[in-house]
């Protein structure tokens, strides 16, 4: 979740959820990911479903802290003279393990909007987060040139499609609206069409 300098050669490409700065780069606005607050089935029948942010701090919190999230900063502005130990159950800075802990009771968290189609029965809660980042792809002109650096960069612009994935659009589609709006295969299998040669 550091935002890597391609500029630099820290990799070929990197994906980034503020645009980078640097002028020597070759820059791709992938689309939009829309946050949400989200929690189980398990924890909603104990706890009750929050419908505005007053009625959030009444509950337990799960979020993850990265630096391309800006966290701390949005949780400040969020939840104004309000203390992290009074709300956070749990604080990391690794997506699976927070995704998964909203999934099996341990709080609310924010996800995107597609956290609905990641495997954990998670539902999306009534209560306006109204903060889309953007989603930019950043690489070096010259690995742009590199056969399987340019097959990914391919790739990556198609995973991100918003015409081909809803939640990816300048609007906000709401997660009860996919099913009307996405036809495609399940989310978990799209790394499927890579055979072992091409991962490499």
């Amino acid at each position: 979740m550091r935002s890597a300098d391609v500029s630099r050669h820290e990799a070929d490409v990197a994906i980034h959820l503020s645009r980078p700065s640097a002028l020597d780069i070759k820059l791709v606005r992938l689309g939009r990911m829309h946050l949400m607050f989200w929690a189980s089935e398990k924890y909603i029948e104990k706890h009750g479903a929050p419908r505005s942010a007053a009625e959030l701090i009444k509950h337990r919190l799960v979020l993850q802290f990265a630096d391309q999230l800006a966290a701390k900063e949005s949780f400040e502005s969020f939840f104004p003279g309000v203390s992290e130990r009074d709300l956070l159950v749990m604080k990391t800075n690794v997506s699976s393990a927070n995704y998964w802990a909203v999934a099996n009771g341990a709080g609310i968290g924010v996800f995107p909007s597609y956290a609905i189609a990641l495997g954990g029965k998670l539902i999306p809660l009534e209560v306006e987060l109204n903060r889309p980042l953007d989603i930019w792809l950043s690489y070096h002109p010259g690995s742009g040139r590199i056969p399987r650096v340019r097959h990914m960069i391919d790739w990556l612009i198609e995973a991100f499609s918003p015409a081909r994935f809803p939640w990816f659009k300048e609007e906000f589609v709401h997660p009860h609206e996919f099913k009307d709006s996405y036809m495609g295969e399940p989310l978990t299998q799209l790394f499927g069409g890579f055979s072992t040669e091409e991962q490499r």
